[in-house]
């Protein structure tokens, strides 16, 4: 069982780095991260990620998919790298902020919805999903085209471990 920062402590955290938040809205996604929409004083829209912790204290640090190493440093030079090399839309981060108890990430919020909100929305058209399917193959193919100084866990962008795989 995770902890998890509720609407007021995360509008605390982010007001302690000098912002003003009008609202903020608990976004219910994120195994790893507690996820907020966020809306300052000045109208602009962003989303906070929070690390979460583990009931002992521990972060919850782990790739379940890929048994790597997660950090949300690692998420902001990966937004950066996929929207320089690639040319696809990634969030510009506002920056990366570290409390006593609090690790989170600022970003710009990116225009669109969630998958399965299209889906819905589309009445489940197969042909609409097929065509996202196309758009997202060609989206990958842009990102498999980033080329890196070796294989392995990327944490940043000249920092991959192992270090020294190469094909």
């Amino acid at each position: 069982m995770d902890s998890t920062i509720n609407e007021k402590r995360a509008r605390e955290l982010i007001e302690s780095q000098g912002f003003y938040v009008n609202s903020i809205t608990k976004i219910k996604e994120g195994n790893k991260h507690d996820l907020f929409d966020v809306i300052f004083d000045d109208g602009k829209e962003i989303v906070a990620r929070f690390r979460k912790q583990n009931l002992r204290g521990y972060s919850v640090d782990v790739d379940w998919d890929f048994q790597g190493t997660t950090s949300l440093e690692r998420e902001k030079s990966l937004c950066s790298q996929v929207r320089m090399k690639s040319g696809l839309p990634a969030p510009e981060t506002i920056g990366l902020y570290k409390t006593q108890d609090a690790e989170f990430l600022l970003a710009e919020k990116m225009p669109g919805k969630l998958w399965h909100t299209f889906l819905k929305d589309t009445n489940y058209s197969l042909e609409r999903y097929l065509h996202s399917l196309e758009n997202l193959g060609e989206d990958l193919a842009k990102l498999h085209n980033i080329k890196f100084n070796s294989f392995g866990d990327i944490i940043g962008e000249n920092n991959i471990f192992p270090h020294g795989i190469f094909n």
